[in-house]
Parts: C-alpha cells; structure tokens; sequence
C-alpha cells in the first residue's frame, strides 16, 4: 500500500487542494476583472493551471498530500497490520467535499438550499465556506488518524443532515432550476424526463451519502499519541 496507494493518494489531495484555491482564485479575478461575466475562466483552464501548482510544488518539494499522510504510512509498515481504508476513504472524501462546498456558491449549484436558502446571497456564502472548512478539518484529522477527528466527521455530518432536513421540500425546484441552467450551458436541450428522474434521485443520493459516512467513521480509527 505505502508503495502505490499513498504517493498516488498524496497527489491526487495535492490536486484538490490547489484546484479548489484555483477556482476560488478564478471567481474572485472575475469578479473584480468584470471577465467572462465574473464567472472566472473555463474548467479546462483551471485544471490546467492547477496540474502546473502541483507539478511546480512537487518539483519544489512541498505536498500537502505527503504531510496529511505520513501518519498512514508509518502504520502501513506496522506488523499488527491495521485496517487503514476506512480513514483514507472518508479523509480523502471529507476534503474533497468540503473544498467542493468552499467553491460551490460560485457555480451552477449555487441554487441547491443550504439550511432552507435557495439564492445566493453573503449568508449562504459564508455558510458553505465555513462548512467546507470544517469538512475539510475534519478530513484532515481522520487522515492523520488523531483524537478528535471522528467529534469533528459526526458536527460536519450533523450540519449537512440538519441542513438537508430544512431543505428537502425545496429540492425539487432547485434540482430542476440547476439541470435546466447546465443544459442551457451546454447549448443542449433538456431531454424528455430527465429533470423528474434527477428530482427522485438526487436527494436520495444525498442522504446516501451521508449513510455512507457514517458507516465510514463507526469503521475509522484514532491512534493514540
């Protein structure tokens, strides 16, 4: 494991890192450039420019990804040989959720509700950033497999479910409201029952997800200091 799985995990955490600090670089350019009607540069744009960090960062020898997971590789040589998958799963699925949340408000999905929101405004804004962060402070935590990482996983699970519970009556329309603008986006039409098969699905999937993570964290271990 330590010989593939984590070098090729470390890069993949370096690139959600630098890429969420792209995007978020982007849309604040835009916005104070008035380009591209403040909606930052295009996706491939960015992931270009976040390749290139990461490449610049690894070549100056610096990873995040390394650092988070040096503790996971000190337990992969341990002979006991402990159960390490459920902490890289959930570590690296909280980072990457919460960097998405972080950026989310920028977007498309902007419309989905957040604690009964549906528009945009500095409150929902500031409620995904802060969001995000503990996601991705809680994912860091269970990465580096410390006291106190699966207290941080259950408050970032309980905000989401508190949050989803407000807003699962308005689901619908805004699932409906964002397929609608991602088509139109796409310069492709709505195809015939798609936006009523999303409205069904999508906010089961979310509460699968958070399923998901609990079962992950009751899996996950603290290793004492």
């Amino acid at each position: 494991m330590r010989r593939y799985v984590l070098p090729l995990l470390a890069l993949y955490i370096d690139f959600i890192i630098v890429n969420a600090v792209v995007g978020l670089a982007s849309f604040f350019l835009g916005q104070a450039w008035n380009y591209i009607s403040g909606e930052g540069t295009p996706w491939y744009a960015e992931l270009g420019v976040s390749f290139a960090l990461v490449g610049l960062g690894r070549a100056l020898g610096l990873s995040a990804g390394e650092w988070l997971l040096e503790p996971a590789a000190d337990l992969a040589d341990d002979e006991m040989h402990p159960r390490l998958w459920p902490n890289l799963v959930l570590g690296t699925f909280l980072m990457l959720d919460g960097f998405k949340q972080m950026v989310r408000w920028t977007e498309l999905e902007a419309v989905i509700p957040v604690f009964g929101m549906v528009g945009t405004t500095p409150l929902k804004a500031g409620i995904l950033m802060a969001t995000g962060a503990l996601y991705v402070a809680a994912g860091a935590l269970v990465l580096q497999f410390v006291r106190g990482a699966k207290l941080a996983t259950f408050a970032a699970l309980a905000t989401t479910a508190i949050s989803l519970a407000f807003s699962w009556r308005l689901l619908p329309e805004a699932i409906a409201q964002v397929q609608i603008a991602r088509r139109a986006a796409q310069e492709i039409p709505v195809r015939s029952g798609e936006i009523e098969f999303m409205q069904q699905v999508l906010p089961w999937v979310a509460l699968g997800g958070l399923v998901l993570i609990a079962a992950l964290l009751w899996l996950s271990r603290e290793v004492e200091e």
